[in-house]
């Protein structure tokens, strides 16, 4: 697929609003901390914002399959700037955290129909056989936002004061919004158009069995993995004491996120484990491998992160591809929900593992991992079997 003017533009509103995010996300966390020297408060709000996003991502489905995704994708920053700029000309570089929070509550919700909507916009705007080249240059788009945004934020909080990113944001979510309206899109022509609720969706979801079983093994990714970078820096920071290798570390992450959008548009490796699921059973031994110096343990991170992305950009377009446009707001509601429930749930599980384990942790988190994945993939081929005999 050639670099199309659509993809560009698709591209550049993705960009910007990942970045308007991402800024908005350093900017708070520096502020707060700053000004209270605690980081109870950022913890507080963080909280107190992700405790709705779980019911907001289900309306959010019903609303990106009732109405057209562009236009959601277009109030969604719309409303994303028109805040930011309320509460920058309110705060006039005044600390206001209360201010903050509401503001950090908006752009979560508004980026929870952005999120859903912009996944499932993706068939509308291009070819099947495009899908997993354009997935890969959104995995591109997002990890190379990821480490620019906190290198601009930076510059910005120490040059001037931190609410100036609330104007920055402000400008650019509403240019984001005019770049969006340009976007080319086709008609959604479908038998369940206007006819969809979370019940049918999900019995359409287990009619497709590879998407089915890609969804569930997602969901215990999510458990699994949740607590992956919890457990890598206590193992730099305290069991090898070696602070300065823990950005490298986080480099050499996204540098496989990268690499990852890059080498899955190869045919070779287009056609390596179709489900994806093989990528997972991969970072499994990945993590159980995790022991030893701390260029092992970068390695390994690196490997991880490789690997992740191959099974989210293959999950991703398999989805779209496969599974019927005019659902695709609710599945990816229910996908983000169950992300969402799985993660904080994975977080908890590793809570003590550190006291456990040591250097160990890592591993002992593979070994986990490993079992869950053989044990549901091993039981649902024998459910499969008998329920085709």
């Amino acid at each position: 697929m050639k670099i199309s003017i659509n993809l560009i533009k698709f591209l550049s509103g993705i960009v910007i609003t990942f970045l308007g995010n991402e800024l908005f996300k350093f900017m708070i966390d520096f502020w707060v901390v700053s000004e209270t020297s605690s980081t109870k408060e950022i913890a507080k709000i963080t909280m107190i914002s992700l405790i709705p996003l779980l019911f907001i991502n289900l309306i959010s489905g019903i609303v990106v399959d009732k109405f057209k995704r562009k236009k959601i994708i277009v109030i969604s920053d719309i409303i994303s700037g028109i805040s930011c700029l309320i509460t920058y000309f309110y705060l006039d570089n005044r600390f206001e955290i209360l201010a903050l929070a509401i503001l950090l509550i908006i752009l979560k919700i508004t980026d929870s129909f952005f999120s859903i909507a912009s996944r499932g916009i993706v068939p509308l705007m291009f070819e099947k056989e495009s899908l997993v080249k354009v997935n890969s240059y959104y995995t591109i788009a997002r990890n190379l936002v990821s480490i620019i945004a906190p290198i601009i934020g930076n510059i910005l909080v120490l040059s001037f004061n931190p609410s100036l990113i609330l104007l920055i944001n402000g400008i650019s979510f509403i240019l984001t919004a005019i770049v969006e309206m340009f976007w080319n899109i086709k008609n959604i022509n479908s038998k369940h158009i206007e006819k969809n609720n979370y019940i049918k969706t999900i019995k359409i979801i287990m009619k497709n069995k590879t998407v089915f079983k890609m969804l569930i093994n997602a969901t215990l990714a999510n458990f699994f993995l949740a607590g992956y970078p919890i457990l890598l820096s206590y193992v730099i920071i305290v069991e090898k004491n070696n602070k300065s290798m823990y950005g490298l570390t986080l480099s050499m992450m996204a540098f496989g996120a990268i690499l990852a959008s890059i080498v899955i548009n190869i045919d070779k490796i287009k056609h390596i484990f179709l489900d994806g699921i093989g990528f997972l059973f991969l970072i499994s031994f990945v993590f159980i491998f995790s022991i030893g110096n701390e260029l092992v343990i970068m390695f390994c991170a690196f490997l991880y992160s490789f690997l992740l992305n191959l099974f989210n950009i293959k999950f991703f377009s398999k989805v779209q591809a496969e599974m019927d446009v005019s659902i695709l707001g609710q599945l990816f509601a229910i996908v983000f929900t169950m992300a969402g429930v799985a993660m904080p749930f994975g977080n908890l599980m590793i809570e003590n593992f550190d006291k456990l384990f040591g250097s160990y942790s890592i591993s002992v988190l593979g070994i986990l991992f490993l079992i869950s994945l053989s044990i549901f993939n091993a039981i649902y081929e024998v459910m499969i079997r008998i329920k085709s005999n």
